[in-house]
């Protein structure tokens, strides 16, 4: 593999657009609060704070959007694409309850612990 073939590392904090604290300055709990990050802070807040209202609502629009499309475009091509949407959608609503309820267990058994 040549030089200029070579995989630059990746790291997913960096590639994120709009990450928290770029180009401010931050304090001490900002830096360890962005240390701790994967780099997805709405996502992060969303597991934290298990408050899926704002989602909920946000998501519903999007999928009736998409039913729309589906229900009234002859595109073929455009139809399929708006059914793989609104599975990946499913699937990821599914997956950000699932790490809620984990990490909802994940404190009962440390609290047990204790």
């Amino acid at each position: 593999m040549e030089k200029n073939e070579q995989l630059k590392p990746f790291k997913i904090g960096s590639r994120v657009t709009g990450a928290p604290f770029l180009g401010k300055k931050r304090t001490t709990t900002q830096k360890k609060a962005q240390e701790m990050s994967a780099g997805f802070p709405i996502i992060e807040e969303l597991i934290e704070k298990g408050d899926f209202e704002k989602f909920n609502q946000r998501y519903s629009q999007i999928i009736q959007q998409l039913e729309r499309i589906v229900q009234n475009t002859q595109d073929k091509s455009l139809k399929e694409d708006a059914l793989k949407s609104i599975n990946t959608f499913q699937l990821t609503a599914s997956l950000l309850e699932e790490l809620v309820d984990i990490k909802n267990k994940m404190l009962e058994s440390f609290k047990e612990s204790k």
